[in-house]
């Protein structure tokens, strides 16, 4: 139920913890290059695990496979999170930003930028899960619609009745096909969580 909302608990804690400092592990250009060459493989090695997944559901359709789906995407959710501290206590990139003014004076806009980034590095691998998400749970919804219900069940946090699994990634997923008018009901009602409630946080 809580899993994103803990994923952002432990991004805002992983930013606010980091010290900049004058001198960074790398150059400017360096940075960049490390920067692009690590989105590039992470896109990468996520789609060839959701690749797989959607091969083996178009060939056989179990529940260990949707548990294998909903492994996988927590896996490539926790490995966004290191991804974001590679970027953070690696390459330094806030340190590259102290010299913009109006990040400077609003720490919370740089905050965001950071959260914003996050949030880009988790619609790579639900944008990467689609493919395995739509041959698994046999929808219509196209891979925008898919992406954004996910950043918007995320940020912020909210509910609605009719939920197949309560506590899922998107809380309006339909059953798989093997289990509708089996295991399908309504979630319990939940109270809304804002992410933005923590950008109060000192950054």
């Amino acid at each position: 139920m809580f899993g994103n909302f803990i994923y952002f608990i432990l991004v805002l804690l992983i930013y606010s913890t980091y010290q900049p400092s004058a001198e960074t592990n790398f150059t400017g250009p360096e940075t960049l290059f490390l920067f692009v060459i690590l989105i590039v493989i992470f896109t990468l090695f996520t789609w060839i695990q959701f690749r797989r997944i959607e091969k083996r559901i178009l060939k056989q359709r179990s529940f260990h496979l949707d548990n294998k789906f909903t492994t996988t995407l927590t896996r490539q959710s926790i490995l966004a999170i290191v991804l974001f501290s590679i970027d953070v206590y690696g390459l330094n990139l806030t340190s590259f930003l102290t010299n913009i003014s109006l990040l400077t004076v609003i720490p919370t806009f740089q905050a965001l930028l950071f959260l914003l980034l996050f949030i880009f590095y988790l619609a790579i691998v639900w944008a990467c899960a689609y493919g395995a998400y739509q041959a698994l749970y046999r929808t219509d919804m196209s891979r925008k619609s898919y992406v954004l219900s996910q950043i918007s069940f995320s940020v912020p946090n909210t509910s609605a009745p009719g939920s197949c699994f309560p506590g899922s990634q998107i809380s309006s997923m339909p059953c798989p096909l093997n289990f509708q008018n089996a295991s399908c009901q309504p979630p319990e009602e939940r109270r809304p969580i804002s992410l933005f409630s923590f950008w109060q946080l000192p950054f």
